[in-house]
């Protein structure tokens, strides 16, 4: 078992918000600032963000040819803002971290990055809103679904 401050490599799951080129908004800043604590002793920082998937399959080759570039497009200017914050809110420079743009739903693209990288600890928002619609209720949050499934410790942060 690895000790407080000793981890090797931390995830960082967080989610652009798109509306108005917001950014991280003040929940994302926050669960960087406590991954990159997190990583003080030379861990190595990867951050995560899950594009949903469209459930349309284009029918022609330049469709998918036009879905394949936008996905391209979107990835990096998600990488470019998610690249300014760290190096705005934490001073470290973009070479110094791990930038991923993972496809499907964000619970599933952290777990399957905290997997396939393994993870030392997972680093997550919680919205802290209490939403009562259905499906909030049928599947949990994000950080309720990494914290159940998650194959190693998971931080979640609470909004100030």
């Amino acid at each position: 078992m690895i000790d407080r401050g000793e981890y090797r490599s931390v995830l960082c799951g967080l989610d652009i918000e798109q509306g108005a080129g917001r950014g991280l908004g003040e929940r994302g800043a926050s669960t960087l600032r406590a991954a990159d604590a997190a990583t003080a002793r030379g861990a190595r920082l990867v951050l995560v963000h899950a594009l949903p998937v469209n459930p349309g399959v284009p029918m022609s080759p330049q469709a998918l040819e036009q879905s394949l570039l936008e996905r391209e497009r979107l990835s990096k200017r998600i990488i470019d803002a998610l690249l300014e914050a760290v190096e705005r809110l934490t001073g470290r420079k973009p070479s110094e971290v791990q930038v991923l743009v993972e496809d499907g739903p964000p619970a599933r693209a952290i777990l399957d990055v905290a997997g396939r990288l393994r993870c030392d600890l997972i680093v997550v928002g919680h919205s802290g809103t209490a939403r009562k619609d259905l499906l909030r209720r049928l599947l949990g949050s994000v950080a309720t679904a990494v914290a159940r499934e998650a194959p190693c410790s998971v931080l979640v942060v609470r909004p100030s």
